[in-house]
């Protein structure tokens, strides 16, 4: 726990901003495609889905700024704007590409 007190509450936002979603995503895929995971990515690939599914996985980081401006750490707070906006363009990327 000493290494987290070390790191800026904007990184923290950042990185849960990141990592959550991605868990996110992750879950929603195990649990709502059967198959082999290879299957599933690919499935959702060749569905053009996958722009949906990531910008759905986004959804916690709105739970996770109302957290952080409800403690008043605004700077946690802009670090998980930050990472909602890297996961607009990976949704952008995968929609239109």
């Amino acid at each position: 726990m000493v290494f987290f007190r070390r790191l800026s509450s904007g990184l923290i936002g950042w990185l849960l901003g990141l990592i959550v979603p991605l868990g996110t995503l992750l879950l929603m895929i195990h649990f709502f495609i059967e198959g082999s995971w290879a299957y599933k990515i690919s499935t959702l690939d060749a569905q053009d889905r996958m722009g949906a599914w990531i910008s759905l996985s986004a959804i916690p980081n709105l739970l996770m700024f109302a957290f952080w401006i409800r403690k008043k750490k605004d700077k946690a707070a802009q670090g998980v704007l930050g990472a909602t906006f890297f996961w607009a363009i990976v949704t952008l990327f995968y929609t239109f590409n």
